[in-house]
This record gives C-alpha cells, sequence and structure tokens, in this order.
C-alpha cells in the first residue's frame, strides 16, 4: 500500500474558475505519476457551499468539488485549518456533508 501526502488544495478564488473549466485531474495532471496507486491525503483548504453562498467567502467552493478531489483519488482530507470556519458552522457543516456525499474521509474537525 502507498500513501501520498499532499500539502494545500486550494479550491477557491481563482483556482474555482479554472477547475469548472478544466476539472481538478487536469490541474493535479503533473504530480498524476505520484498518486497513480496511492491512497492520497492532503489538507482541504476551501470549504464547500450552497450556490446561493458563494462569493460571501473568497474561499468557497461550489459543493459539487468535491466529486472533484473523488475523481482525483483524494482518500482522506485534514480540514483542521484556518479556513474551516470561514463561513462558521454552516460552511463546516456543507464540506463535512459534501465529503460524506462523495465518500472522502475527512479528519481534524467536526461538530
Amino acid at each position: 500500500m502507498n500513501i501520498t501526502i499532499l500539502g494545500d488544495i486550494m479550491l477557491g478564488r481563482g483556482v474555482s474558475k479554472y477547475v469548472k473549466h478544466h476539472g481538478l485531474l487536469d490541474l493535479l495532471k503533473d504530480i498524476s505519476n505520484l498518486t497513480k496507486n496511492s491512497f492520497v491525503i492532503a489538507n482541504l483548504e476551501s470549504i464547500f457551499l450552497n450556490e446561493e453562498d458563494l462569493g460571501k467567502t473568497k474561499l468557497g467552493t461550489p459543493k459539487y468539488f468535491a466529486g472533484e478531489l473523488k475523481k482525483a483519488k483524494i482518500y482522506a482530507l485534514s480540514i483542521a485549518n484556518n479556513h474551516v470556519l470561514d463561513y462558521g458552522k454552516i460552511g463546516l457543516l456543507s464540506t463535512i456533508e459534501s465529503l460524506e456525499q462523495h465518500q472522502i474521509k475527512y479528519f481534524g474537525a467536526g461538530l
């Protein structure tokens, strides 16, 4: 079993626009050899929000981006960082819901 640990995955700001048009796999293509046969763990430096809440915080990203992380074979994410509460409890719960919906493990924060 191989484990690959990445640093921050930030999907907000200008990255959000790129992922909407090209997908996360395109963004991660340069490291695909490192992650190909691994359990990939990283730090999620964004929060997943409903469409109506986007734009109320710089690092909010659409909830469906969790599916992009799943396609990229991200196995688990740390959500223990300085941005997990950028949109308060709503942002935290929305992020957890999105990760659970896409069967991505998370650690470091919760209810």
